[in-house]
């Protein structure tokens, strides 16, 4: 009540890094542009945003027990990546319009389907979680949690979207993979993938399909994304926040009504997860998580061997 929303500035740190500033431009060139990472949402089939971490709680067990991976990374971070790339592009045609991007985040936001468990979740836990100090005996907290969201509008209808994280991991890596259907079996297949960390830039599998169950994964292609063209170097997330707000442009801040939308999603699933009150699946470490994880990730992926391997 002391200040009215246009005052206010919520940082989420990850609109602050680069590539994610950059996915407006991005989508909103190539529709203007035709380009080899077509973005045209009736080509997509299917999206994963994921981060993955290879270190453990190391001693934070005090706060990550309770607040586990989806309400640590899911909630926050990869859903307002998520709105990014889903949000009608037609709405906005000027990515500084700060209250069209955040009008359109918030329709996306708004039709997503509520995420039931464990239709739509899989929760996972690294062995030897508990044997840290700070970390209760028998904790049932995930530190790897993979969510599938649909959205129900015209633009997106049957796509399945899934935001995946975890800690003590393969690799350390945060990006966007679009699956590309082809127009038949036997034509080329694609991953668009927007890579956040590390070596930000855009990359390019293809696979093409014999009609024998038998792919085939071609040479990779990169373009790398500019930095925002701004007057400055900063590279920090936060410090080019900071700057975006003593400049009054609010369109890298989360408005009240995208906290209050999100929450929305994922409220009742944590509540039923807590409800069920089952244990994770365990996972080693160094492993790419929990197997049950990857059977949810493939199930609308038979077309394509392995459409998740590293690049």
């Amino acid at each position: 009540s002391l200040l009215h929303e246009s005052q206010i500035y919520r940082i989420d740190h990850y609109l602050g890094k680069g590539l994610i500033r950059n996915i407006p431009n991005i989508i909103l060139q190539q529709q203007k542009h035709s380009t080899y990472y077509n973005l045209d949402k009736q080509f997509i089939s299917q999206v994963v945003i994921s981060m993955k971490e290879t270190v453990d709680v190391s001693g934070r067990g005090g706060y990550y027990d309770n607040c586990g991976a989806i309400r640590d990374i899911i909630q926050n971070h990869l859903l307002q990546i998520l709105t990014l790339i889903a949000m009608d592009y037609d709405e906005i045609q000027d990515e500084t319009n700060a209250d069209a991007i955040r009008n359109a985040k918030t329709n996306v936001l708004e039709k997503v389907i509520l995420p039931s468990y464990p239709e739509d979740c899989v929760l996972g836990q690294y062995e030897g979680y508990d044997n840290d100090e700070t970390v209760p005996d028998g904790s049932r907290t995930g530190t790897y949690a993979v969510v599938r969201l649909r959205i129900d509008n015209e633009n997106w209808r049957g796509v399945d979207f899934f935001l995946e994280t975890g800690k003590a991991l393969d690799e350390r890596k945060a990006e966007i993979r679009l699956l590309v259907k082809g127009q038949n079996e036997n034509s080329i297949k694609r991953q668009i993938i927007l890579r956040i960390q590390p070596d930000s830039g855009v990359f390019i599998k293809t696979y093409h399909s014999d009609g024998m169950n038998h792919t085939r994964k071609s040479a990779t292609y990169k373009e790398v994304i500019s930095r925002n063209n701004t007057s400055t170097t900063i590279d920090d997330a936060y410090s080019k926040l900071i700057l975006d707000a003593l400049r009054g442009d609010a369109s890298s801040f989360v408005r009240d009504d995208e906290l209050t939308n999100s929450w929305k999603i994922f409220t009742p699933l944590l509540q039923e997860i807590e409800r069920v009150h089952t244990r994770p699946f365990p996972y080693k470490r160094g492993s790419c998580g929990p197997k049950e994880a990857q059977i949810l990730l493939g199930k609308s992926n038979s077309n394509v061997a392995e459409p998740f391997s590293k690049l």
